[in-house]
């Protein structure tokens, strides 16, 4: 039987000049995080093709990616708006480096999703722990129930404060990842960096949103989804290395070459 623990979740919300206060179940960690990654055991590839926008500003491209869950490794092309491939970014051995989208939405791995918690030093609560500090007389320090955008999410922080804190938040009801905080300081990147999951919808056993927000810093990027392929047959293609495709950072404007890199550099 799984274990739950019993804990105050204040809301925000005001009613009548009064906080509402609710009292709520968070179960350890591990167990949510479990029942994300068991939902999408069947899928065995993905493809999909996304819009990829600066927010305010009239420069896109188009990203195509490929994903392989059995050999974990993803493949993620920048084309222009005549599908001529710009930029390519080959990642491989995704235990050990996966950004948040990579790890959440083209994994499906608990042992990828464990690597990224501990990236965001956002610690995994197993319920041998729990049981544990529960006996001892510890601190049990589960997780918080928030709302954010309409919906209740189970928000998991790392121990920082401030900007420093990481934080990964899932939807109370579906168990799927709405939204991840990237605190200063995880990575080399001085901003704070927001990754967004809206409009999730079901594609053959695998959730996707069909709207992901990137932030970082003042800059915002938007990437609407076009096309989904499940488990469809055929190879990734050969990829040599990452990096712009020859000549091709020459042809695209000054604003294009930098959305595409801070794309690949900051998020993917």
């Amino acid at each position: 039987m799984k274990i739950f623990f019993k804990v105050v979740a204040i809301s925000s919300l005001m009613i009548g000049g009064f906080a509402s206060v609710s009292f709520a179940y968070v179960p350890p960690s591990e167990f949510v995080l479990k029942k994300w990654t068991e939902k999408s055991k069947a899928v065995n590839s993905l493809k999909i093709v996304r819009k990829i926008s600066i927010v305010g500003k009239p420069f896109q491209f188009k990203e195509e990616l490929r994903a392989d869950f059995k050999t974990g490794v993803i493949i993620s092309r920048a084309l222009d708006v005549n599908g001529q491939e710009l930029y390519v970014e080959l990642l491989k051995n995704l235990d050990r480096r996966a950004g948040p989208e990579a790890a959440l939405y083209f994994q499906h791995q608990f042992a990828v999703v464990s690597q990224l918690m501990a990236s965001l030093k956002i610690p995994i609560k197993t319920e041998a722990e729990v049981r544990a500090l529960k006996s001892a007389g510890k601190p049990i320090d589960l997780g918080v129930l928030k709302r954010w955008s309409g919906k209740i999410y189970w928000v998991f922080e790392s121990p920082e404060t401030g900007d420093a804190r990481s934080s990964i938040w899932i939807e109370k009801d579906s168990f799927v990842p709405g939204r991840v905080i990237i605190g200063k300081g995880v990575t080399a990147d001085p901003d704070i960096k927001e990754i967004q999951f809206n409009q999730l919808a079901f594609y053959k056993d695998l959730y996707l949103p069909k709207q992901v927000i990137f932030s970082r810093g003042l800059t915002q990027l938007q990437a609407d989804l076009l096309e989904v392929r499940v488990n469809e047959t055929g190879r990734l293609g050969e990829v040599v290395r990452s990096g712009w495709i020859s000549g091709a950072e020459t042809t695209v404007s000054p604003e294009l070459k930098s959305a595409i890199e801070h794309y690949y550099e900051a998020f993917l």
